[in-house]
This record gives structure tokens, sequence and C-alpha cells, in this order.
């Protein structure tokens, strides 16, 4: 209901302004939020892989900015883990669960919010999950640029960064030339399956530890070596870009955020992809800010945030207030100094099954089959143990991050308390649950969506 997202936009404005939230919107800084899609923290260079993967974002944003060491998406899914960045709200609060299922209307998302505030907005996205009937994201945005346009493919559901890049540019040259401030958002789709070999950026003397870290059996080595390639060929892009934004003289008075939606399995417990499981591989993703002269340089951040953190750190730093709905909390005084701490906090994360089932159009139709709201996997994390619980099956896994960060040791039966801790977290989904209708899928989408591996 687009009223009650307008009254929520017009008190968020009204308590932005009780708190000294009055500079012009000229005064403020631009915000550059750069999304690289299905990217595991691990697998860049600054978070210690053993192979140089991502050079530019060492460089350009590692060295340069604020790295925090283990921040994690809330769900391992496309579509509802943008929504979670974009809205600080777990999936079950802003209703897009599963791929194809867009957010709910009363829910107010960062775009939204700086256009409010005199900002251009702009989204560039590389990927079919996030074009706009799928999400509802584009809301706040006055380009949404979702256009699959990617000329080396036979199905496109995605474009490359080399194709998304310049489309992106030229809005910024654009926007720059009319000295208004601008909220970029730029989401890359490379690394995401499959995988395009980039034999340009192949490793001439592949380091042995970046496969046996993870005990991979040698067919696999393939899938990791062309993964790591398409990291580093984002990471060109992602230099290009901040190269451009260096040429415009605009790196001073911009916000710069780089994250992804989520991790990519490779392998670690007989599995690959994501979606389906919770472990660390499929949730710890990268988290860099920089903003020069206001920011420290080179600084790292231990403790563990989120992707539901984002849009309150990006408000903070702007001055901004957040709405109250946000459930994310802000790490600018983190950034600042203040000693970070896990004490206290509890985070959540889920997934669902994927966006449509195996069952043929015509028999789903006939029996009106829905696919379920009851999530796939729900779980927390409260310093140092991470729980997961399967519903399904009413097993719960309880690891100790701080000594067992690969989650091997299976701790449950030394923690009785954690016996009825997975009913507890259904509850809290089933109590608090908003429910958004699924987009209508085309023919074309459900064949994007299978080809991309979400299906039930």
């Amino acid at each position: 209901m687009r009223l009650t997202c307008s009254i929520i936009l017009i008190c968020s404005s009204l308590v932005g302004a009780a708190h000294g939230d009055t500079a012009g919107a000229a005064d403020r800084p631009n915000v550059v939020l750069i999304s690289i899609d299905t990217l595991r923290a691990d697998h860049l260079s600054c978070y210690g892989y053993p192979a140089v993967t991502s050079p530019q974002i060492d460089q350009k944003l590692a060295r340069r900015g604020v790295r925090f060491t283990h921040c994690f998406s809330q769900v391992p899914l496309t579509g509802p883990g943008h929504a979670t960045m974009l809205t600080s709200l777990y999936p079950h609060e802003h209703g897009s669960i599963r791929n194809g299922v867009p957010v709910v209307d009363s829910v107010v998302t960062l775009a939204e919010i700086l256009k409010e505030q005199g900002y251009a907005t702009g989204a560039f996205l590389s990927g079919w999950t996030l074009r706009r009937r799928m999400t509802g994201l584009d809301r706040g945005f006055d380009v949404y640029d979702d256009a699959m346009t990617d000329r080396y493919r036979v199905v496109n559901t995605k474009r490359s960064a080399e194709e998304t890049l310049p489309h992106a540019t030229a809005w910024l040259k654009e926007k720059a030339a009319e000295g208004k401030p601008f909220f970029l958002f730029l989401h890359f789709f490379d690394p995401h399956a499959p995988y395009r070999a980039h034999p340009e950026f192949a490793d001439p003397e592949p380091n042995p530890a970046s496969h046996g870290r993870w005990g991979l059996e040698i067919p696999e080595r393939r899938k990791v070596e062309h993964y790591n390639q398409e990291i580093s060929y984002t990471d060109s892009y992602v230099g290009l870009f901040l190269d451009e934004l260096e040429s415009m003289k605009l790196t001073e008075r911009t916000l710069i955020v780089l994250t992804s939606d989520h991790g990519e399995s490779l392998g670690e417990h007989g599995y690959l992809g994501h979606g389906r499981k919770v472990y660390e591989t499929n949730l710890a993703v990268p988290l860099l800010v920089r903003y020069d002269s206001h920011l420290p340089r080179g600084k790292v951040v231990p403790g563990t945030v989120a992707l539901l953190d984002v849009a309150p750190t990006v408000l903070e730093l702007l001055g901004l207030s957040s709405p109250r709905q946000f459930q994310g909390m802000s790490l600018k005084p983190w950034i600042e100094g203040e000693a970070p701490s896990d004490a206290g906090r509890t985070l959540y994360f889920q997934t669902y099954s994927g966006a449509i089932g195996h069952v043929p159009r015509i028999l789903r139709w006939l029996f009106r089959r829905e696919p379920s709201t009851l999530p796939r996997k729900v779980g927390m994390f409260s310093a140092p143990h991470k729980i997961i619980y399967t519903p399904a099956t009413k097993q719960h896994e309880v690891y100790d991050l701080a000594s067992d960060p690969w989650e091997q040791e299976n701790l449950f039966q030394e923690f009785p308390r954690y016996q009825d801790t997975g009913h507890r977290l259904v509850q809290r989904i089933k109590s608090t649950a908003v429910v958004s209708p699924a987009a209508t899928l085309s023919r074309e989408d459900e064949e994007k969506l299978r080809s991309l591996g979400y299906t039930n």
C-alpha cells in the first residue's frame, strides 16, 4: 500500500529533522553501493585468500577504507538478500522470502529515503533475479536499468560487468554535471554460476592451499578456478569504476560501500551452489566502506555484523536517521573506534525453497500448488555459537565459530539449552511474517530462474 509507505517516509523525515538532520541535500555526500553477487568473503585476497583474486578491491577499498572481518547475509538468495540489504529487514518481514516474490508495498527502501532527501537515484542491475517485477526494489529509483543483453549467452540470465558498467558511468557523469548528490546502486552478477572462464585472470602458479584448504576433490578444482576468475574479472571492473570516480574528482565526497547478497558453497559439506544451506560459505560476505577524509584508511573492524546493518550505517554516515522499522544497526560507532562486541546481540538467518518447483505449470495451476512459507533452514548467531535448525526433520546443529569456523563439529548434544531453539525460531518467523504475493512469472522468467538453479 503506497499510502502507508508514504506516511512512513514522511514520519521518517520528521524524525530526522528532530534529530538535527536539516543539512541541505547539496551538502551531503554521494553514495555508491556496489554489490557483487554470490561473492563469499574468504575468496577475496584482502580477506586472506591464498591467491591474489581482488587486487583492485584490496588497494582501492580495503587499504583506503574500512573492512569488517565477519559480515553475513540473512538469506542466501539473490532477490531476498538484496531486499534485506536495502530495507534492513529480515526476509519474512519484508516479504521477499524467495526469488520472484517482491517486497511488500508498506516496506521503505534506502532508495526511497534518499530520494525523499533530494538525492538522484539510479540502479544498474546485472542479474535476472533483480528485475523490477521480481523484486519491487525499483521503488525510489529514478532509473532502474534491469535490461539483460549479455551477448555471450543464448539464455540471457545476466549481463556482464563489461556491459553494465558503461550504463552506470554514463548516468554518473550526467548526475555529476547536474551538481546534485546521487545514490548509485551498482550490481555485478558475474561470480554467480554458471561460472565463465576468464583465462586472462588465471593464476599462472596456482597455490595448492587455494584448493586444499577446503578438502575439495580434484573434479571440483576447475569450478573453483573459474569462480576465482569471475571474481578477478569483476574486480577489474570495480577498479575501472573507482578510477572513473577519481578522474571526476568525486571520491572525496562519495561514500562507497561494497558487499554481496550471499556467498557460494564450492563443495564444502558436500554442496555446490547456494540457497539450500546456511553454512558460513553461503552466508559470509565482504563488507568494505570507504569515505575519503572522513573514515579511517586501512582499518579492520572485528566482530559480527550483517547485511541488515548496511542501510542504517549509510544513513547515519550521511547524518540521517533510520526509520523505526529497520532491524539493523549503524556501524558508525565501530568505524570511529568504539570497541565492537558480539556480546548481547543475536542475529538471525533463514532460507526457503527456490523460486519455482519441478511440478509442470499446468499441474501447479490445476492443484493451486503454492510454495511453502515454512523456511527450509532457519538459524541464529549469538557469539560464539551458531545454531541451524531444519524444520522438516526437526534437527539442530550447533557450531562454535570461534574454534570451528568451518562448522565441522556439531555440538548440539553438549548444549541442552538449545533443545527448544528451533521451535522458537520458527514461531518467531510465523508471528512476524508478512505475506507478499509472488510476481506473475512468465515462461521466460521460469526458464531463467531454472537455468540459475532456483527451483524447489
